[in-house]
C-alpha cells in the first residue's frame, strides 16, 4: 500500500472535485492508504468521512485572487495567505512523518498549497516527497477565477511538479508548457465503476446538471429549450445544481418572457444526480469551456443521450452523431434536441455507443491502471 496525502479544496458543497476524488480513492482502494487534508469543515469533508476516509482539517488558503473591485487587497492577501500556508505546513509536517506519507497529491488547480508543502518538507526535513498535481479546472475559463500570484507563477509551479495529471488534453494545454515532458499526463477522470451502468425509462424533460451559472451556459440551455419547445411542447427543462437566488430569478423571468415559465424547474444541489439524469430525454451540456464534463460521462453511464456545445473538453468526449450530438449555436442545439425526440433509433444508437465510450475510457477499472502506473513511476520500489 502507498501512503498518500491528498489535498482537496471544496468545503461547502460536494461538487465535481470531491466526487472525482471519491472515485479516485475507490478505484485505488487496494493500492493506496489515503489521508485527506481540507481547509475547512463542511459537507465535502462529511461526505468523504461517510465513505470511510480519514480527513484532517488544516486551514490552508486557495490561490484565488479577490474580485476586480478589490484589487487593492491583493498585496495584503498575498502576505496573509503565504503566512497561513506556512503555518499549515508546520502543522502537517509531523503528521506526514508519523503517517509515513510517500506521495503528496493535490486534487485541484485552485491551490498551490501542495507545492508549498512539498518544498517546505524538502527544506526543513531534508527529504523529498514527490508531488503530483491533479489539474481538474481551467480556473479562468470555467469559473472566472484568477490566480492570486498570477498565471506565470502558477504555471511555473505546475510545470515544476514531479508529475501532473490533466483530466483532458484541453486542461493539459492550458497549463503545461512543454508537451513533450513525460512527467505530464492526460488521464480522464473515473466517473463510475463498470457495475454502475443503468438504464431507465425516459421522461419528457431535458436536464441541465451542474452549477447553474453563466460560465456553464445556463442561459444557453434555456434559449435552446425555448426554440425546441416551439416544435415540441409538453417537455420540461430541469436545472439540477447550485444556483444563486438572483440568477434563478433571472432565468425564471426570461422563461416567462418566452411563455414557458411553467416548463422549467430547479432541483438545486443534489448529492446523487442519477435519478435526474437517467430518466431525462437528454442532457444539455452548454458550457463553452468545460474542463471535462463529469455529468457528460455520467449521462453516458446512465443511458441518457448528451447534446453538448462543441467546445472545451466536450470535444474530447462527444463524437458527433456517434456517441452524442454537438452544437455550435442555439439554433443547432434546438435542432439536435428535435432529432433525439423525433428519431428513436438515433437516440438508441447514441446510448449504446456512449456506453462503450464510458466503460472503455471513464471507468474506475481503466483509471486505476493508468494512475497507479504514474504513482509507481515516482516510487521505483513499488510494483503495480
Amino acid at each position: 500500500m502507498i501512503n498518500v496525502l491528498y489535498i482537496s479544496h471544496e468545503t461547502y458543497e460536494v461538487a465535481g472535485s470531491t466526487l472525482s476524488l471519491a472515485n479516485h480513492l475507490h478505484a485505488l482502494r487496494h493500492d493506496v492508504h489515503p489521508l485527506i487534508v481540507m481547509p475547512a469543515q463542511g459537507p465535502a469533508a462529511d461526505h468523504l468521512r461517510h465513505l470511510g476516509y480519514e480527513v484532517r482539517i488544516v486551514h490552508f488558503k486557495l490561490n484565488l485572487a479577490p474580485d476586480r473591485l478589490a484589487w487593492l487587497k491583493r498585496p495584503i492577501r498575498k502576505v496573509y495567505d503565504r503566512w497561513r500556508n506556512m503555518q499549515a505546513c508546520r502543522t502537517l509536517t509531523p503528521i506526514i512523518r508519523d503517517a509515513g506519507i510517500q506521495l503528496i497529491h493535490s486534487n485541484t488547480s485552485a491551490t498551490i498549497f501542495g507545492s508549498q508543502l512539498a518544498r517546505y518538507i524538502e527544506e526543513h526535513e531534508h527529504r523529498h516527497i514527490p508531488h503530483i498535481w491533479h489539474l481538474r479546472e481551467f480556473l479562468d475559463l470555467d469559473f472566472g477565477f484568477t490566480p492570486l500570484y498570477g498565471w506565470t507563477h502558477l504555471r511555473k509551479l505546475v510545470n515544476d511538479a514531479d508529475a501532473t495529471i490533466s483530466i483532458t488534453q484541453a486542461v493539459h494545454d492550458h497549463f503545461i508548457i512543454d508537451s513533450n515532458d513525460a512527467r505530464h499526463h492526460v488521464v480522464n477522470d473515473a466517473v463510475r465503476s463498470l457495475a454502475s451502468v443503468c438504464h431507465s425509462t425516459k421522461q419528457p424533460y431535458f436536464v441541465f446538471c451542474g452549477k447553474v451559472i453563466p460560465e456553464k451556459g445556463a442561459e444557453h440551455a434555456l434559449d435552446i429549450f425555448q426554440q425546441f419547445n416551439l416544435k415540441h411542447p409538453g417537455y420540461r427543462l430541469v436545472y439540477v445544481g447550485r444556483v444563486d437566488e438572483s440568477y434563478q430569478q433571472l432565468l425564471e423571468d426570461k422563461a416567462k418572457g418566452y411563455g414557458i415559465g411553467k416548463a422549467i424547474s430547479f432541483e438545486h444541489f443534489q448529492t446523487d444526480v442519477r435519478p435526474f439524469i437517467s430518466q431525462a430525454t437528454a442532457l444539455l451540456m452548454c458550457s463553452p469551456n468545460e474542463a471535462q464534463g463529469r455529468v457528460t460521462v455520467e449521462a453516458m453511464f446512465y443511458g441518457t443521450p448528451v447534446i453538448a456545445m462543441a467546445a472545451g473538453g466536450s470535444l474530447e468526449i462527444v463524437d458527433d452523431n456517434n456517441n452524442g450530438l454537438l452544437f455550435h449555436n442555439v439554433a443547432e442545439g434546438a435542432q439536435q434536441c428535435c432529432r433525439i425526440v423525433e428519431d428513436p433509433l438515433l437516440a438508441q444508437s447514441i446510448i449504446e455507443k456512449a456506453l462503450q465510450t464510458a466503460t472503455s475510457r471513464f471507468s474506475e477499472e481503466v483509471y486505476r491502471k493508468k494512475v497507479i502506473q504514474i504513482y509507481n513511476s515516482l516510487l521505483p520500489n513499488n510494483t503495480p
